[in-house]
């Protein structure tokens, strides 16, 4: 080990060396907390900054083995965390993580072709790595799809965020499209009766989804909640319309109109949850354009056409979108067996919207809805041909002009309605009378039951 005068070492380390690392001398300046070495299993770890142990030279980080990375205290979320020097050439792992979530190359090889500090760690993928904000101020689109993307490059499976609020301008994609890929986006916990506590997403924009999945196998989201812009809209509309309870029976009334005109697009409303509107050709009204990243290969807007499979979103809370979860929009492919589970849907024109003829064996459990024109549809979006075939348990509504719209009936496949009850509700629902898109309508039989 290199031995050098005291005052020589604090210099090296405050210079990017770690000669000092064996003493166990304490470091002045570092940011954040205490720069005290601490005992491991396998020896002595020290706490240094991100810049220090950028600057460490490389002969000296494979000797050093492992460093704990401390950031700045005064931020709401630490990226810190134990890191150890891995001697191969990691590039590849280096240009996928340019925040410098979990691989942090030396700047005597910024490429990490001569190796990168690695962060140790079990479990999912954090958003505190990518240093997200949190406080519904920052923008934090940016570092959570850094973090998406980070996780659908090395196939890690969940990526999680920590309690928070936190502010988005642009859609989340959970997948582009472009091949298959199982990615599920974690909070903390998801909120109960407008809390607001745990990880939330509060989007916005009106003129795009607030998160896509696209090309997924068993992707979803899980307890999480995304508060949409137009919550207050509806608010006001379900209290200003008096008692008993007659709340307007068109679903175009329970648009916010004035910030999303094109909210009820055929193809592209204003949505919290989309599952693969890019994958077919761009419509006339449309989404704005997506910049794909480089090293997915795509190139134009929409035709990513890597359909989805068992999407889901469980314990979760989505409201203040015209829908709040919309399946076959802009395609008639896939999509199939979406589950709904233990979820809060409220303040819109629609809760869950079903589109397509493959989606097949919808499983909707254990569902509260409020403020809501219809909580379950099959036919106001896409080819308006949506296939449900499956159970819908226990649902508990209110405040609502009618639990579901299912007028594509020679499509919609049996269905079972179980324990479902409603309070300040104008009427059930609507089932058959008559397809939107003026396509032939099939006679195979359908059933419905509601117990």
């Amino acid at each position: 080990m290199l031995k050098t005068p005291t005052t020589n070492r604090r210099l090296f380390l405050k210079t990017g060396a770690i000669a000092a690392f064996a003493t166990g001398e304490r470091i002045d300046g570092l940011s954040g907390a205490s720069a005290a070495p601490v005992a491991s299993g396998s020896g002595t770890v020290l706490p240094v900054s991100r810049e220090v142990m950028k600057a460490i030279p490389i002969l000296l980080a494979a000797n050093a083995g492992t460093l704990i990375l401390v950031e700045d205290a005064t931020r709401r979320y630490n990226s810190c965390g134990i890191f150890h020097w891995t001697a191969s050439d990691l590039s590849a792992m280096v240009s996928l993580d340019p925040s410098e979530g979990v691989y942090i190359a030396s700047n005597a090889s910024s490429d990490g072709s001569s190796g990168a500090w690695v962060r140790q760690f079990n479990g999912p993928v954090r958003g505190e790595w990518w240093r997200v904000v949190g406080d519904n101020t920052a923008d934090d689109t940016p570092a959570i799809q850094a973090m998406i993307d980070f996780c659908l490059q090395r196939n890690d499976p969940v990526a999680a965020l920590p309690p928070g609020r936190f502010k988005t301008t642009d859609t989340l994609h959970l997948g582009w499209g472009d091949t298959f890929r199982t990615i599920v986006l974690e909070g903390a916990y998801g909120s109960y009766a407008g809390t607001h506590a745990g990880s939330s997403i509060w989007p916005t924009r009106y003129d795009r989804p607030c998160i896509n999945i696209a090309g997924g196998r068993r992707s979803g989201l899980r307890t999480l909640s995304i508060i949409g812009p137009a919550k207050a809209f509806v608010a006001n509309l379900v209290s200003g319309s008096g008692k008993p309870y007659q709340y307007p029976a068109s679903a175009a009334s329970w648009n916010d109109v004035s910030n999303a005109p094109d909210g009820m697009a055929l193809r592209a409303p204003f949505a919290g949850v989309t599952i693969d509107a890019y994958a077919e050709a761009r419509p006339a009204t449309h989404y704005p354009a997506v910049t794909y990243p480089a090293w997915t290969g795509l190139t134009g807007q929409y035709n990513k056409n890597a359909y989805t499979s068992e999407p889901f979103i469980h314990e979760c809370r989505i409201e203040g979108f015209a829908v709040q979860i919309a399946l076959g929009i802009n395609t008639n492919a896939q999509g199939d067996f979406l589950s709904v589970i233990g979820c809060e849907i409220n303040y819109g024109v629609i809760g869950i919207s079903v589109n397509n003829t493959q989606s097949r064996n919808v499983h909707i459990e254990r569902v509260n809805y409020t403020h809501l024109w219809t909580f379950l549809d099959n036919g106001s979006f896409g080819d308006g041909t949506g296939t449900l075939g499956g159970d819908v348990v226990d649902i508990s509504g209110s405040h609502s002009y009618q639990t579901f719209n299912i007028p594509s009936n020679a499509y919609s496949q049996a269905i079972t309605f179980r324990h479902i009850y409603s309070e300040a509700q104008v009427r059930i629902g609507l089932f058959g009378g008559g397809r939107r898109s003026g396509k032939p309508s099939q006679t195979r039989e359908r059933e419905i039951l509601v117990w």
